[in-house]
């Protein structure tokens, strides 16, 4: 694998981006230009810039930012608030472990996890330029694999702006707080300049003893030149969260909407840091080349039940990219190599000093990719491919187990990810595309424990790998996108067919975590549409719909085809649709409906535990008191619609018997944010 790696840098010391992004990309954005889709590309994709974010930003985790503008996107929060605490994101009904996240191109998923935990990321969202989403294996990125798609964020860009301040405060429902305050030096004379916000976020929850008590602080600067830019981008910060990982009863809810089986006691304190320093070089008017060091880790404490169960990692790499660009070539290329370190320990809550369980262990990766866009006449011709190795080691506690030391045990995967794709420039407004996808991806740890330790009862099965594989994707995307003066559409098919796919099974381990098992053959296909339409002056529409289809065609010889059993919480539609009226200068108002249609929660399907569809309406109003001055109000499910988006069968009594267990999004619930930008 390693030898592909160094054959594919010698090819690919060249990297391009194409002229046809979506607007001319500076020097500042290079470092996110290499895992990012072109606005040609055949890729299904969702963009969204600084006007956009700031326009429905209140402090939530961004995934909340992305349901109601991306199709096939549905999120939940454990709290209810969308502030702080736990959330979690589903694209095309697979979760965010199985989503490549990123930060001006640097990893932000935990590497053994696989997922993101953004409640350790408190107001991050605050310090962003623009975000975007891609839908199915995408681009080449860098990190665990894109394969139910890839977002990627990048922090505010200084290189064209002037000196500001912007401060934020806001208030609403179950005592939700937050202030934050930004501010921008301005690009000296000699080229340096900083911005530096400090945000402060607390909230009781709507879900009892879901409390969430958050800080944290961005810096981002360095030197902007003509040709070089060297820039330091750096976050740190803490959270304090109520635990609320377990879905309720459905004949509790009746009775408490609120109702929370974990007790005050039921709490994590965590802290993150990320670095991040990038240099990027204009060679030649065609030549561009950038290099990025990055160190970031996370600790704290996980206390459930009277056990605790600290984490500590920490986490670095380099990133490398080279563009090259040559009349109608487009050469892009680049490489990632990092090391990640976890420790895990589990005690009991009175005595933290003397864990019972104690395990080590390290994950690297090196991966490499070579893009190419060629254009002709008017087809642009894309072909993409990554070669990736990674490796895990892990420093069994034998104690737990109950044999002697035996020595670490060694994972290895490697993928070989192709990708190609044509667009055609029909006219100025109609370009139809099509592309093909393959990607591979590894277990996490908790899909190779089948839980989160190793002892006697797993220990065999861990050892020989037996209890999962590795799992791969072929992906088929057909769209076209329309677009003129008054409205966008962008409309896709996705057909994806997977190999042992790692997919949920209803059943939940510890700390409310689904368990996930390999499926020797299933797909998941649907149609997505994203549409913006200027209806006059004064008014706009904008809506996204998806359709789902998928099918498991075996579990582990249990299923048959006959039976046509679907993936679990994967909603057939989910529709978005969103009116803004634009009463005169200084005032705005938006309404926003959500639905969702019901999903099946257990493999085999049962009808009886479903999770009931949901219709709910948001709706904002946006009032300007002068040019630096904005003040917003929210109205959450204005309707008091039941908002149910993720469910588990449940064992309220843990007495075999099974009921349907949800976690509740809450009633009708305001917002007040309150924007001052000084110049």
């Amino acid at each position: 694998m390693k030898k592909v790696v160094v054959f594919l840098l010698s090819l690919c010391s060249y990297s391009v981006f194409s002229q046809d992004s979506l607007k001319v990309i500076t020097l500042e954005s290079f470092s996110i230009s290499a895992v990012r889709a072109t606005h040609h590309a055949p890729i299904p994709q969702t963009n969204l810039s600084l006007e956009q974010i700031e326009a429905q930003y209140v402090g939530q985790h961004p995934i909340f930012l992305l349901e109601t503008v991306s199709p096939s996107i549905v999120s939940s929060s454990q709290a209810g608030t969308a502030f702080g605490n736990y959330g979690s994101i589903r694209l095309r009904g697979m979760s965010q472990d199985r989503i490549n996240f990123t930060l001006n191109g640097v990893p932000l998923n935990d590497m053994i996890d696989q997922g993101v935990f953004f409640s350790n990321f408190a107001d991050i969202a605050f310090n962003f330029e623009s975000i975007q989403v891609q839908r199915g294996v995408g681009v080449s990125t860098n990190g665990v694999s894109s394969y139910a798609g890839s977002i990627n964020f990048e922090s505010i860009n200084l290189s064209n702006k002037k000196a500001f301040t912007r401060l934020e405060t806001g208030l609403g429902s179950f005592g939700t707080l937050r202030g934050n305050i930004q501010h921008f030096s301005g690009i000296s004379p000699k080229g340096f300049g900083f911005l530096s916000s400090f945000s402060k976020v607390n909230s009781n929850g709507f879900k009892e003893n879901t409390f969430s008590d958050a800080l944290s602080y961005f810096l981002t600067g360095g030197y902007y030149g003509n040709k070089d830019v060297v820039k330091l981008t750096l976050f740190i910060a803490q959270s304090k969260n109520g635990l609320g990982y377990s879905a309720i009863d459905e004949s509790i809810l009746k009775r408490n909407l609120r109702f929370n089986n974990l007790s005050k006691n039921d709490r994590d304190d965590f802290r993150q840091f990320l670095a991040q320093v990038n240099y990027s070089k204009t060679i030649t008017s065609q030549l561009t080349v950038g290099a990025t060091s990055y160190y970031g880790g996370a600790k704290g404490d996980f206390i459930s039940y009277g056990k605790n169960s600290p984490l500590k990692n920490e986490h670095l790499g380099t990133i490398v990219n080279v563009d090259y660009k040559q009349k109608a070539w487009a050469v892009q290329a680049g490489f990632h190599g990092y090391r990640f370190n976890r420790t895990n320990k589990e005690s009991d809550a009175a005595t933290p000093a003397t864990p019972f369980y104690k395990e080590q262990s390290v994950k690297e990766e090196i991966s490499a990719f070579l893009k190419a866009t060629y254009s002709f006449k008017k087809v642009k011709f894309f072909g993409d491919i990554q070669a990736r190795n990674t490796e895990l080691k892990i420093e069994p506690d034998y104690s737990a187990v109950g044999i002697q030391p035996e020595g670490n045990l060694q994972y290895q995967w490697n993928f070989v990810n192709p990708r190609i794709g044509v667009t055609y420039l029909l006219t100025d407004q109609i370009e139809p595309y099509f592309s093909f996808g393959r990607s591979g991806r590894e277990p996490t740890k908790v899909d190779l424990f089948r839980g989160f330790r190793l002892d006697s009862t797993n220990y065999s099965a861990v050892k020989s790998g037996d209890l999962v594989k590795s799992e791969t994707v072929n992906d088929w995307e057909l769209g076209v996108r329309y677009n003129t003066q008054h409205i966008s559409v962008d409309f896709n098919a996705f057909w994806m067919n997977f190999e042992n796919e790692i997919a949920p099974n209803g059943s939940v381990l510890e700390f409310g975590v689904g368990e996930k098992r390999n499926i020797p053959q299933s797909r998941r296909s649907g149609l997505e549409l994203a549409v913006d339409y200027l209806i006059s002056n004064k008014v706009k529409m904008s809506s996204t719909a998806s359709y789902s289809n998928s099918e498991v065609k075996n579990l582990q010889g249990q299923l048959r085809r006959s039976e046509n059993s679907v993936h679990i919480l994967t909603p057939k539609w989910n529709i978005n649709v969103a009116i803004a009226y634009q009463i005169n200068e200084n005032l705005k108002v938006e309404i926003r409906t959500k639905y969702i249609s019901t999903q099946h929660m257990t493999l085999p399907n049962n009808p009886v535990f479903m999770v009931p569809s949901s219709f709910v309406t948001n709706g904002q109003v946006e009032m300007s008191l002068t040019k630096s001055i904005v003040l917003s109000a929210f109205v959450k499910n204005i309707f008091n619609a039941e908002d149910y988006t993720l469910g588990f069968p449940t064992d309220v009594n843990n007495d075999g018997k099974l009921e349907r267990g949800f976690f509740v999004q809450p009633p009708r619930n305001f917002y007040l944010k309150l924007a001052i930008r000084l110049d």
